[in-house]
């Protein structure tokens, strides 16, 4: 028998009643039968569990006491009825009371604390709510702390929050000279960026200002059609950056939904014999920019032309795109020439073996309108998968790649050069995470700045070839050309670098992890910049050509741990709290004529450098004390307050007065710290 009850089908069975002496126990079978079906019968009358049976959401645990900025605190929270039974299955969002005092996130209930004081944090259904209490205690400091360096050295101390653990800089000789930087530490990835406060008091009568105008600026060495290039180039990353963000986090789920497997990744195949040629054309699964799945669904295979081929690379090209759009074979030609020299080989020291899943021993790219607009060129990891693992698989390693870039050569952009090493560096990174213990992604900004290292030491290689500076020298404004053709093929990936430099540190917040929307900032920037510093301090990339590499190989190495581990495994147990403070002291410093830190840049005087595209030595690292073409402030009664990004810097610069000193104090969201430098 079937009953229609609370829609939905009940089946149950019914005994007919048996003669003589079995009734008995047949009427006993019957009342358990006819329980039972009570009970189904209640069960789909109505849900216990739906969200209108939630009476109140408990938070445990309830009371909560945080005795240092940035300490954290897991709260779990239980919906229940109305006798107290645990109703499962109610989704909760999280939110405090004041986010001031106390952070939470929205999803997974961890709170943070932020700054003295107390919050209510509340866990909310869509029918219900609860609450938890959290005081936030910090113990006051004892002591201001003087700062006593000479020039060169750095101090790194916690925030100082109140006038007795103000950080007091001395009085001495006129035009003594000190940075302070306020360096937050989290890698959280934020919408909105926090506030950050810096407040100077003067100890002893104020005078004027003993600040020295600063030395003329050079004129720049590339003119504003130039600059405008490197601007448009700069904006073709930015997109870039953007659609390898998409791809970055599609890959990482596509790494979790594998992991249960094991790596599912084909024998790699050698190839037999001598070299076949690369087939005249090519059948592709195309792929969009914004695609990360591994669904063949509405997809029409597309047919590659090949275009040009070397032992190492073969680039094809969108048949129905090459009778509109038709590729220069010189330019591409171009291309094969400049990885087959510089890059294929800056790839294998620096990052590994690029694989051969198809074994033809080849790269293939891919020129597609799938790739448009300013996206430049993109890498899908699962490309590398066979089609049982992933059925869009095109089983090879393959380079999606923008007509209009390459095109862009015959005008001075050869940013598709060194973009082409930027994205084999993508499929060697992939290969690795996926043969490794575990198949957790990089970060993108990591990923993405070490992906800019490679393109940076190819560029660096041919510009030695073509009689620039050697790969170890320090570039500054005089390594490039005074006169004639400023944009080389062989240049042009370093002036990229150094106009991203500048986008990224003159904007504010100038997260290196993430950045809040629409702030300016650049993830190949930040994360090229910072990459550099890597190599630089604890590669000793100064000491002779490709020094850094083995450290970017540990790094990308498949038994190395992705993300911040990762970064301390290669640095010897260098947490990433205290590259980043070593970090904010070497951008401090570098090029300021101060003695070099212990860790610091080697292979770029920064301020120099970008002279050339500026005409100013004083803009690098761009503090936001600076006033029209002075970047100090002299020892006054001054506050300077802004946004601060997840491991971002604000970089302020003072001139001493002969005769006072001055005391500093800071609010900021925690974890946090203040690194001071003495220039001169």
């Amino acid at each position: 028998m079937v009953s229609q009850i609370g829609k939905r089908r009940v089946r149950y069975h019914v005994e007919l009643p048996l003669p003589g002496p079995a009734r008995a126990d047949q009427r006993f079978r019957m009342r358990n039968t006819l329980t039972l079906l009570l009970v189904i019968v209640l069960a789909c009358t109505g849900d216990p569990t739906g969200p209108g049976k939630v009476k109140a959401i408990l938070i445990a645990p309830g009371v909560v006491l945080l005795t240092q900025a940035g300490a954290t605190q897991q709260f779990a929270a239980t919906a229940v009825d109305e006798s107290g039974i645990t109703v499962p299955g109610v989704s909760v969002t999280w939110r405090s009371s004041n986010s001031a005092i106390v952070r939470v996130d929205g999803s997974r209930g961890v709170a943070t604390a932020v700054a003295k004081g107390s919050a209510t944090i509340i866990a909310e259904s869509s029918t219900s709510s609860g609450s938890a209490s959290v005081t936030v205690h910090l113990p006051e400091c004892v002591q201001p702390i003087d700062v006593t360096l000479v020039p060169g050295q750095m101090l790194v101390t916690d925030i100082p929050t109140s006038a007795t653990c103000a950080v007091r800089l001395p009085a001495g000789s006129a035009l003594d000279r000190y940075r302070v930087a306020i360096v937050r530490l989290t890698t959280t990835q934020e919408v909105t960026a926090p506030n950050a406060v810096l407040k100077l008091t003067p100890r002893g009568p104020v005078t004027t200002a003993a600040v020295t105008a600063p030395p003329a600026g050079l004129p720049p060495l590339v003119d504003a059609e130039q600059v405008a290039l490197l601007r448009a180039s700069s904006d073709i990353a930015d997109a870039t950056a953007a659609a390898h963000e998409r791809m970055r986090i599609a890959e990482a789920d596509l790494l979790r939904r594998l992991e249960p497997f094991g790596s599912p990744l084909p024998t790699l195949r050698a190839p037999q014999g001598p070299r076949a040629v690369a087939p005249a054309k090519k059948t592709f699964v195309p792929r969009l920019s914004h695609e990360g799945t591994c669904s063949l669904a509405s997809k029409t295979p597309a047919t590659g032309l090949l275009v040009a081929e070397s032992a190492s690379m073969a680039i094809y090209q969108d048949s129905t795109q090459a009778q509109n759009q038709p590729t220069s074979p010189a330019n591409v030609q171009r291309m094969l020439d400049f990885y087959d020299k510089f890059g294929r080989v800056t790839i294998e020291s620096y990052f590994g073996a690029v694989p051969d899943r198809d074994g033809n021993g080849q790269v293939v790219v891919f020129i597609t309108p799938a790739v448009s607009g300013l996206v430049a060129a993109f890498v899908w990891g699962g490309d590398q998968l066979s089609t049982a693992s992933c059925a869009a698989s095109n089983e090879m390693e393959l380079v999606y790649f923008n007509a209009t870039l390459i095109g862009g050569m015959g005008g001075g952009n050869f940013q598709a050069m060194e973009t082409l090493v930027h994205e084999v560096k993508h499929i060697v990174s992939f290969h690795h995470r996926l043969a490794g213990t575990t198949f957790n992604s990089h970060p993108t900004w990591i990923e993405e700045g070490t992906a800019e290292i490679a393109g940076e030491i190819a560029t660096r290689k041919a510009w030695a070839a073509a009689n620039g500076p050697a790969v170890n020298a320090v570039v500054t404004r005089q390594s490039f050309p005074s006169s004639g053709t400023r944009f080389t093929a062989d240049n042009y990936g370093v002036y990229l670098r150094l106009f991203r430099t500048r986008e990224y540190l003159t904007a504010q917040p100038n997260s290196l992890v993430f950045g809040p929307a629409n702030d300016g900032y650049t993830i190949y920037g930040s994360g090229w910049h910072f990459s550099r510093f890597f190599g630089d301090a604890y590669g000793g990339a100064g000491s002779s050509p490709g020094a850094d590499a083995a450290l970017f190989l540990i790094q990308n190495a498949a038994a190395t741990p992705s993300g911040l581990l990762g970064l301390e495994m290669a640095t010897g147990g260098k947490t990433f709290d205290t590259q980043l403070v070593e970090y904010a002291g070497a951008v401090m410093l570098n090029g300021s004529g101060a003695p070099a830190p212990a860790r610091g840049f080697t292979t770029y005087d920064f301020p120099s450098a970008i002279s050339a595209l500026s005409g100013t030595t004083l803009s690098y690292p761009y503090p936001v004390t600076a006033v029209g073409s002075s970047p100090s402030a002299s020892y006054a009664d001054r506050t300077w307050s802004g946004p601060i990004g997840n491991s971002g810097l604000r970089i302020h610069d003072f001139v001493a007065g002969a005769t006072i000193g001055a005391d500093i104090t800071v609010q900021v969201e925690e974890p946090a710290k203040l690194v001071v430098v003495r220039l001169r």
